[in-house]
């Protein structure tokens, strides 16, 4: 019998950390090195930590940074079109980007190209030149009532995906949607994010202590890019002010990312953001009830630290915040719409409010602070779902290792 090499499988990601490559970079970590081999491109200079993940890990890597294609809301039409004048410039219309990429993919004797993200398209374009299989990961809601736009009109946003793609991947049937009439083509395919459960064994008590918390507070907390706008921290807030005064041993936290300040103020969209945020938590009165957690790279552990998680926002495409949650064995309340009421199966795995609506969110909350072994049994329900359905990390690896070997020439 002839003996199978492995699939070389080149991954273009658009950063090496973060939440929305953490499925992949899991993926890589858990496949048999028999089957797969992996190299990545990605625009950062990796840390020490990952230093030592990619060496572990994968095959081959390489720094490339590759401004991405959609349009940066955050800045005027005019800035916008210059950053952008001077970006093409720079790569030669990207040109530069797309040769360094087919040098690679000869080198690396790369099988298939794989591009983690909707936020470039070198990728795609690479392996058109080279006749090399392209899967296309979509993690973000794009054109009309989308997150992401892009500077070609929405209509042909989804044509070119499918037409540069031997495979689409999708991480919610939520995400499909925005395919509108072609929703239903076969090269597309909905695959969920995957969490390996086994790195989910902290009591989080040591981080608990390190916040200054108490025995018998509850810590309920929002976990979110401080950047990140349409994750709607400002209702959190308000949901926050409704339950601070009737349970004050309840602290409300909000992990994550702060933004920096700039000296030229027309990028200080996500600054002003946040600074709108701490003048709304005064303004709610929150000081005595709010924590401000800042980043931490331990999900584990700070999962484990919970006794609830609230994702408020409506509008995201999958939330892997939530199912890593549900993993740790919390109570997640999320909205009735978008990605996280994909995830969750409403009174059995977690609980949905009604989008936007502080009310909602804070009834939903005030049951399960009101009733612990209902907390423990929705829990424990996510974290069986979790380890035994769609998120099950040997599950995700079938599903795409059957893509791989469909692909493969």
């Amino acid at each position: 019998m002839k003996e199978t090499k492995p699939l070389h499988v080149l991954i273009l990601l658009n950063s090496i950390g973060g939440g929305a490559t953490q499925g992949i970079r899991e993926m890589i970590t858990t496949m048999p090195k028999d089957l797969v081999n992996f190299y990545l491109i990605f625009p950062e200079q990796p840390v020490a930590d990952q230093s030592e993940w990619l060496h572990t890990n994968v095959s081959g890597w390489k720094s490339i940074k590759m401004d991405w294609w959609n349009k940066n809301l955050h800045l005027p039409v005019h800035l916008r079109v210059i950053k952008s004048l001077v970006s093409n410039l720079k790569s030669v219309f990207r040109l530069r980007h797309v040769v360094s990429l087919c040098r690679l993919i000869r080198d690396w004797r790369i099988d298939i190209v794989y591009t983690g993200t909707s936020l470039n398209i070198e990728g795609a374009i690479a392996a058109k030149i080279t006749g090399k299989p392209h899967i296309w990961h979509m993690k973000e809601t794009f054109g009309k009532g989308g997150r992401v736009k892009f500077p070609i009109p929405d209509h042909y946003v989804p044509q070119l995906f499918l037409l540069l793609s031997n495979k689409v991947i999708v991480m919610t049937n939520y995400i499909r949607t925005f395919f509108g009439d072609l929703q239903d083509h076969d090269k597309l395919v909905v695959v969920y994010d995957s969490v390996s459960s086994e790195r989910f064994t902290s009591t989080g008590e040591d981080f608990r202590r390190k916040l200054g918390l108490e025995r018998d507070d509850l810590l309920i907390a929002k976990i979110a890019s401080l950047s990140s706008i349409w994750k709607q921290h400002e209702l959190f807030l308000k949901i926050a002010a409704l339950l601070k005064d009737k349970y004050p041993h309840v602290k409300f936290a909000l992990f994550g990312p702060e933004p920096k300040k700039y000296a030229n103020p027309v990028y200080n969209t996500p600054w002003n953001y946040y600074q709108a945020l701490k003048g709304t938590a005064d303004n709610l009165k929150l000081n005595n009830s709010i924590i401000w957690g800042g980043f931490h790279s331990n999900i584990p552990e700070l999962m484990a630290s919970l006794d609830m998680l609230v994702h408020t926002c409506d509008t995201e495409p999958f939330g892997r915040i939530a199912i890593e949650a549900m993993v740790a064995g919390k109570a997640v309340v999320g909205p009735d719409c978008g990605g996280i009421a994909e995830t969750i199966q409403d009174r059995e795995t977690g609980y949905l409010a009604t989008s936007g609506s502080e009310k909602s969110f804070a009834q939903a909350i005030e049951f399960l602070i009101n009733n612990p072994d209902e907390r423990k049994r929705i829990g424990d329900q996510a974290k069986v779902a979790v380890k035994n359905g769609s998120y099950n990390q040997q599950t995700h690896n079938q599903k795409m290792l059957d893509i791989f070997s469909l692909l493969r020439k």
